[in-house]
């Protein structure tokens, strides 16, 4: 069974979400350590170089993996709200990370503060990917207009 196949089994997008998260999760903490413990970044710059970085692969591995989409991404339906969800997320997990700085500045309690934010939305965000955003469309929808987005370039 190919990935695409398996993420077309409805059963399976959470388990799959789950595994996505973690890489990317894996991603953003890597970086965020990167920036902050090794190249002394304060704690937001690095949460917003963190979050930018680990959103795409976030966003590659959802749309193709979970939702089994292939083929030329949407900018209005796919990627313009999934980096509208990435922004909340950087919003809240950047004020998390600058009130954490002013009481510690360890990198521990930066990524600590990083990641709980971001279990916050988990929840909510898989909600809105699966209903909202990646829903099947509608037969009676026009053709859309795909637009070749270059997020990695």
């Amino acid at each position: 069974m190919t990935v695409v196949e398996f993420a077309k089994t409805k059963a399976r997008k959470p388990i799959l979400y789950s595994l996505v998260s973690a890489i990317s999760l894996g991603v953003s903490q890597a970086t965020l350590v990167a920036c902050h413990g090794a190249l002394d970044l304060t704690a937001v710059p690095a949460n917003v170089i963190a979050v930018a970085v680990g959103s795409i692969p976030s966003y590659r591995l959802n749309r193709s993996w979970v939702w089994g989409r292939t083929g030329r991404s949407h900018l209005r339906r796919e990627v313009a709200p999934f980096w509208m969800l990435s922004f909340l997320g950087l919003a809240l997990s950047t004020g998390a990370v600058a009130v954490v700085e002013r009481y510690d500045s360890s990198t521990v309690a930066v990524s600590i503060a990083n990641l709980a934010a971001f279990g916050a939305l988990w929840v909510g965000k898989f909600l809105l990917l699966h209903y909202v955003l990646f829903r099947d469309a509608p037969a009676a929808d026009a053709e859309p207009i795909d637009v070749d987005v270059a997020i990695a370039a």
